[in-house]
């Protein structure tokens, strides 16, 4: 048994490495890197945005706008509201900072239109009197065009902590590890056996491989055991096949990750060890995630559109797509809700896609005997 204790480094691995210092895109090439970043992205642009005006959130009187701002539906030239919000929030997640240009606005000056900008080609300065400069492709960008939107934020500056920054001895820990395994299936970088003599003290040069040569050929095209005479023993060489992928070590740099990220490690088909949580339903669990993981987000966003809509409009996510339910939470819910007069039927009917009751229809509805109680809720475990 062969035991590898750690991998070597070479100029190969070592440039990948290098290459994954800091950087959004050697990043992704891990795969725990690209689930976290692509799970929060995605779950990010599924949200739909809608803009509202009233007092604000708990006065219970904001009403929805009834013609939707064009940054909350097409917010870039060739960009909808899904693929700018999932390329914003993926720029955060790597890079901490998202940029763009505003292209137009409106005639409150509020921006209408942003492209988006690669933050790998993006390159910010700070000037001697304290400013910042921001520069895309050796372009100064003015700051009434500037889009910049940052997470992770320091104190004293304008632009967020960079997620791979901190977590690059993760990243090198995983894409080394499985760079060797690969190689070392690939490149056939060990042998696969050994020809030992234990009465010969020497072997030339010639007669090894004249040995090695007379070996081959008796197995090539044959499936025959091979006769070895004279002393000569064949042994096969052998490795776990954890030890020659490493696999223990790339789950302990997946698990780092997801813990950079704050996704729980199964949530991206990692393995999580010692972790007692466990979920009754899948709403709990994306209850748990929207909590823990994508309010932060959530909030942002909010903040970011709402300063692009007229004074008296704010933006809000429907979680509705977050948190859908199984079909009989949904309608023992909602007949609960009418049941207890907090909402209409025909509210209640809006929530499932249904048109508001004709007259015909509630006047069958009037006529049923005895009206359905509202069911019980279930009572959930551990509650």
């Amino acid at each position: 048994m062969l035991t590898f204790i750690s991998p070597p480094v070479g100029p190969y691995t070592q440039a990948l490495q290098d290459h994954a210092a800091g950087d959004p895109d050697g990043a992704l090439h891990h795969s725990a890197w690209w689930s976290c970043s692509d799970l929060i992205s995605s779950t990010m642009a599924m949200l739909t945005p809608w803009a509202y005006e009233g007092p604000g959130y708990g006065a219970g009187s904001a009403t929805r706008v009834s013609r939707q701002p064009q940054i909350l539906q097409w917010p870039g030239a060739h960009d909808d509201i899904y693929d700018f919000i999932y390329m914003g929030t993926m720029a955060n997640c790597l890079k901490g900072t998202q940029y763009g240009q505003v292209a137009a606005r409106d005639r409150l000056m509020l921006p209408t239109q942003v492209e988006l900008e690669n933050p790998g080609l993006v390159h910010v300065r700070r000037l001697q009197d304290g400013t910042y400069e921001t520069k895309f492709r050796s372009e100064v960008i003015p700051d009434e065009r500037l889009w910049r939107k940052a997470m992770f934020r320091w104190p004293g500056s304008p632009i967020g902590m960079s997620p791979v920054m901190y977590g690059v001895r993760a990243t090198r820990l995983g894409l080394a590890a499985e760079q060797f395994g690969s190689q070392y299936f690939e490149d056939g970088g060990h042998p696969s056996g050994l020809l030992t003599n234990d009465k010969v003290d020497e072997v030339s040069l010639k007669d090894a491989q004249t040995l090695k040569a007379r070996f081959m050929a008796a197995l090539h095209g044959s499936r025959e055991p091979v006769v070895l005479g004279g002393g000569w023993k064949y042994d096969q060489i052998q490795i776990h096949p954890d030890e020659s992928q490493f696999l223990a070590t790339q789950k302990l740099s997946d698990s780092k990750v997801c813990r950079f990220m704050r996704v729980a490690p199964e949530m991206v088909g990692c393995e999580s060890e010692g972790s007692a949580i466990t979920y009754a339903n899948v709403e709990q669990r994306a209850l748990s995630f929207l909590t823990y993981t994508m309010f932060r987000w959530i909030k942002k966003w909010e903040m970011w559109w709402g300063a692009c809509l007229p004074p008296g409009q704010y933006c809000k996510f429907d979680l509705d797509s977050l948190l859908r339910v199984d079909f009989q939470t949904l309608w023992t819910g909602l007949h609960m809700a009418v049941g207890s007069r907090i909402i209409t039927q025909d509210e209640g009917r809006e929530i499932v896609d249904r048109a508001p009751l004709t007259p015909d229809q509630k006047e069958m509805i009037d006529a049923l005997v005895t009206p359905l109680p509202p069911p019980v809720a279930p009572v959930r475990q551990g509650e």
